[in-house]
């Protein structure tokens, strides 16, 4: 509830840096609980919230684009980079514990779908945002690529990546970037 009162704050003010700042505490805070409390009864509302983090900060700059109609700017993606990172991280390590390392597949894959998602509204939304275009089936691609070897095992990942080398090269052609 607090993050979502922030970045309410922060879009209607237009403060950037309130975003970032949110950012950095709500993930310094989860981590010095994470650390402290976590135990595996405490699975379920852990990796929920890690992820409802996910989301909110993932969703932010695009809610700027497509409410405000303003560009998302390289400057708006100060986040949304490193977040998924930080909770794919946590991510990881919990649901690898609690169930396997196949089950992280589906996070990985999840995570591929919301940034091919936003890159789909992007795209939509016209040429002016192709730097945000860009970084978002980048994301995609990169959790694409970490689903491969956590579903897959010897041949199969050769096969998986070749295919997905060879769609990232159509999409690239495609786009004429």
């Amino acid at each position: 509830i607090l993050n979502l009162g922030l970045l309410g704050v922060a879009f209607y003010k237009k403060w950037n840096l309130l975003t970032v700042l949110g950012f950095f505490f709500t993930y310094l805070l989860y981590s010095a609980w994470y650390g402290r409390y976590y135990e595996p009864e405490k699975f379920w509302p852990a990796v929920i919230f890690v992820n409802i983090f996910y989301l909110i900060y993932s969703i932010m700059p695009f809610i700027t684009r497509f409410v405000r109609k303003e560009p998302v700017e390289g400057g708006g993606f100060a986040v949304i980079i490193p977040n998924s990172f930080i909770a794919f991280g946590f991510s990881y390590y919990m649901v690898k514990a609690h169930f396997s390392v196949e089950a992280v597949g589906l996070v990985s894959t999840f995570y591929a779908a919301v940034f091919l998602f936003m890159a789909t509204h992007v795209l939509k939304a016209g040429k002016q945002d192709t730097e945000g275009f860009a970084v978002l089936v980048g994301k995609a691609l990169i959790f694409l690529v970490i689903t491969v070897p956590l579903i897959f095992s010897k041949q199969w990942i050769t096969v998986f990546w070749s295919a997905q080398a060879l769609a990232a090269l159509w999409i690239g052609i495609r786009l004429e970037n």
